[in-house]
């Protein structure tokens, strides 16, 4: 059992005052049933008004609004988790997980490199197929910023053969749905400093299972997860929606910690 400390910090800019400004977070995991809340806090500066509610996925996310005037809006997302057993969902997998969308479809070069995948399905544990995927997707992708953008696809990302976790993450998500593995996009944090990482739950008829092609390894400890869906559209930390014509610029800093590393139970 392990416990972690985690933040998440998103500072915004504006290039002059706004009013009426409405926003829409996914900055606080849900309740899982390898996870324990033990705190969770939020603060937003200036002082706005927030209501919780739930998406079409099943994610937290917080409505909020702040209509004094302001030319930066600061929020902070702080709290202890405690997992006390490895990184797994005993839910079933809607069908819109095996859909691609226009960030997952394939081209035409991912479909010759997966031919054999699919030959190879009805001989391998669904979960053993998954690795394989991922290490073959961190084996093509080279982790490169600033070479691909949030609407960067899939099969552009599997072209250019560079990227980031979001681009693993949706390479990996996009090779899972040709062979018919149900699988979605994941957003929160990841042990260490940066900012939200991403990384793949994949379904094998029975549960979900994490898997970081990132990194290449099951994310099994150290993720805080804050929302999942069909690729990183479904899953925005934040937006929202200013009623004046300005420029924004926003830092973010998120950090995760072991309180206790020690103390793994297996």
């Amino acid at each position: 059992m392990i416990s972690y400390s985690y933040s998440y910090r998103c500072d915004s800019r504006f290039s002059a005052e706004v009013e009426r400004h409405c926003f829409k977070m996914r900055v606080q995991p849900p309740a899982l049933p390898f996870f324990e809340i033990e705190d969770a806090t939020l603060t937003i500066q200036p002082a706005s008004t927030v209501k919780p509610g739930i998406d079409g996925f099943g994610n937290l996310i917080l409505w909020g609004e702040c209509v004094d005037p302001h030319a930066r809006l600061s929020v902070e997302s702080r709290g202890i988790m405690r997992q006390h057993a490895p990184y797994l969902l005993l839910e079933e997998a809607h069908p819109c997980y095996l859909a691609h969308t226009p960030l997952t479809s394939p081209s035409a070069e991912m479909r010759e490199r997966m031919r054999e995948w699919k030959e190879m399905k009805p001989n391998i544990d669904p979960f053993a197929l998954a690795d394989r995927i991922m290490e073959l997707t961190h084996e093509h992708i080279t982790y490169a910023p600033n070479t691909t953008t949030i609407s960067t696809t899939a099969a552009e990302a599997f072209r250019l053969r560079r990227g980031v976790c979001q681009d693993m993450a949706h390479v990996m998500i996009t090779l899972c749905r040709m062979i018919a593995l149900p699988a979605r996009y994941v957003m929160g944090l990841f042990e260490g400093e940066g900012e939200t990482h991403a990384w793949v739950e994949v379904h094998d008829g029975r549960e979900w299972r994490a898997f970081d092609p990132t990194h290449a390894c099951r994310a099994e400890w150290g993720y805080i997860k804050f929302a999942h869906g069909r690729d990183a559209n479904d899953c925005a930390v934040m937006r929202g929606r200013i009623f004046t014509l300005v420029e924004e610029h926003s830092d973010i800093a998120a950090v995760v910690r072991a309180c206790d590393p020690e103390q793994v139970i297996v």
